[in-house]
């Protein structure tokens, strides 16, 4: 695990504890709605339910901490990302592709396709020695239902505690202010097949549509470059066919955009383009979890 550095050097045990259950039937009408209107189609793995019937309640102070470790943590990534990209002797060490380097390899002498907006999840977990962290998941984060929706619904059934908050509605918020400001539609990528990569963008383009935002679940072979602007193959949903793209959401992994046959571009989605993306390609070099092997080498 990696040491959280902006916490006390001998933090005391986190304050973590595990609420009352929630009556089997109002569980079971969480668990549907969950399914059918918040996207959470795999509340099930074998016998193993992945929705846990009781809520774990932090103190607020706990949580304040958790919050400024992980402000403090994003800056000192995206620090570490932009020292990365003058950097491409390092690629290599951090298990980048072929593929993916020679991408990424372009970006010191060209501009990096602009962030529509940014997001990271670290892993917290509460140990004897306070609170530490195994990773951070930046390049394509999920889990916005399970962190949103799931919480305000266990949260009607117990009392004396709220919610921390809701980062499915913040990021959607970000996401219609960008399609506002460029006029046009948001397309949200993913690889076909992979339920649980198609449930988080699913319920994302549901949250824009209820902020009348035109969408389009689609994959990037969907994607036409014209010059530096991305358009769609087909007409979104709500909007007028011909119009460029206002953003794009990339829930499919720089890995695996990687692999794609030639006839796909993906190299604006990295470098080059100027339609915004979320999250951006150069999220790739902070995604490895390589990535302290470079510290070191990083000043």
């Amino acid at each position: 695990m990696m040491r959280v550095g902006t916490l006390a050097a001998a933090p005391p045990v986190p304050r973590l504890r595990a609420g009352r259950s929630v009556d089997p039937q109002d569980f079971e009408r969480i668990r549907r709605r969950m399914m059918l209107e918040f996207c959470k189609w795999d509340p099930q793995v074998g016998d193993v339910s992945t929705l846990c019937p009781f809520p774990l309640i932090l103190a607020q102070s706990e949580w304040r901490e958790i919050c400024a470790a992980a402000e403090a943590m994003t800056r000192e990534t995206l620090a570490m990302e932009d020292r990365l990209l003058g950097r491409p002797d390092l690629y290599a060490h951090l298990g980048l592709s072929r593929p993916l380097r020679r991408l990424m390899e372009h970006a010191p002498h060209e501009h990096l396709t602009p962030a529509a907006c940014r997001v990271m999840r670290f892993d917290f977990h509460p140990t004897s020695e306070g609170w530490r962290v195994s990773e951070v998941n930046s390049d394509v984060p999920g889990g916005f239902a399970e962190a949103s929706a799931f919480p305000a619904l266990i949260a009607e059934h117990v009392s004396a505690a709220s919610p921390a908050g809701d980062p499915g509605a913040k990021y959607a918020n970000l996401l219609a202010g960008v399609a506002t400001e460029q006029g046009g539609a948001i397309a949200l990528i993913a690889a076909p097949g992979y339920m649980e990569d198609q449930q988080v963008i699913q319920g994302l383009a549901r949250r824009l549509r209820e902020r009348d935002v035109p969408t389009s679940v689609t994959g990037p072979q969907s994607l036409e470059w014209r010059g530096r602007r991305a358009f769609l193959k087909q007409k979104p949903s709500g909007a007028r066919g011909g119009t460029p793209l206002a953003a794009i959401v990339r829930f499919y992994q720089g890995e695996w955009l990687a692999g794609l046959r030639r006839s796909v571009s993906r190299r604006p989605l990295f470098v080059g383009g100027e339609t915004p993306v979320a999250n951006p390609g150069c999220a790739i070099l902070s995604e490895s979890k390589r990535l302290p092997l470079v510290w070191e080498e990083l000043a």
